[in-house]
C-alpha cells in the first residue's frame, strides 16, 4: 500500500524529501528556548517506499567503495540501511534494538565497514558507534551521510581519519529554502551550529 500522500512523479530526490515533510522550514524548538529554522524528519522516509527506494538507489554509488564489505547504519538509519543493503547487495550489520552496545548481523572479525548516518553535524554520535563497532570486530573505514551540516572534511577518530561523503550538504538545504529571508535564517543558524 502506498503512503497517503505520495510525492509527485518526476520530482528530484530533495524535492521529494521536502514534499513528504522530511525536511521542513519554519521555527522548530530544539531545546527549551533554542530554535532552528529547519528540521529533518528522515524517520518519515520509510513510510514512503518510492522515496526510500529513490534515496537508497541514489546513495548506492557513494556506498559501493572498493574494499567495503558491510554497511553499519546509525540506529535511526536502520530502515534506510536495509534499503541501501538491498540496492547494493552489501551485507547489513546494525545496532541491536534491545542491547544498544551490541552489533547484530553476520560478519567476520575486522571486516571493512561503511557507517551510514542520516544527519551528520559534529561526529560525536558516529564516533561512539565506530568505537563500539571496533570493540565488536568491525573496522569502519568510511562514513556516508544523507545530510551533512557544516563538516566537509574527513572524520578524525582515535584510530585516524575516516573518509566522509554526504549526499546533501548545507548548501543544498540553503538552495531549498523557500525564501531569501529563510535562507538568511538558515545561514545564521548554521554559523552558530558549526
Amino acid at each position: 500500500m502506498d503512503s497517503p500522500h505520495p510525492p509527485s512523479q518526476g520530482s528530484s530526490l530533495l524535492a521529494q524529501i521536502i514534499e513528504i515533510g522530511a525536511l521542513q522550514f519554519g521555527q522548530f524548538e530544539t531545546q527549551p528556548g533554542n530554535f532552528a529554522p529547519f528540521t529533518l524528519f528522515l524517520e518519515l522516509i520509510p513510510s514512503y517506499p518510492k522515496v526510500l527506494r529513490h534515496l537508497a538507489e541514489t546513495l548506492a554509488p557513494l556506498v559501493q567503495l572498493e574494499g567495503i564489505s558491510h554497511i553499519l547504519p546509525m540506529p535511526a538509519c536502520v530502515p534506510l540501511g536495509t534499503a541501501v543493503s538491498l540496492a547494493t547487495e552489501l551485507p547489513l550489520v546494525y545496532p541491536s534494538g534491545t542491547v544498544p552496545q551490541h552489533i547484530e548481523g553476520a560478519y567476520d572479525y575486522h571486516v571493512p565497514t561503511l557507517l551510514l548516518t542520516d544527519v551528520f553535524i559534529d561526529g560525536a554520535a558516529e564516533e561512539s558507534l565506530i568505537q563500539q563497532a571496533r570493540r565488536d570486530g568491525l573496522h569502519v573505514e568510511s562514513l556516508v551521510a544523507v545530510f551533512a551540516l557544516g563538516r566537509r572534511e574527513n572524520l578524525l577518530t582515535g584510530q585516524g581519519q575516516i573518509p566522509f561523503k554526504a549526499l546533501f550538504t548545507q548548501e543544498d538545504v540553503l538552495r531549498a529554502a523557500p525564501s531569501p529571508l529563510m535562507r538568511q535564517a538558515v545561514i545564521e543558524w548554521l554559523r552558530v551550529l558549526t
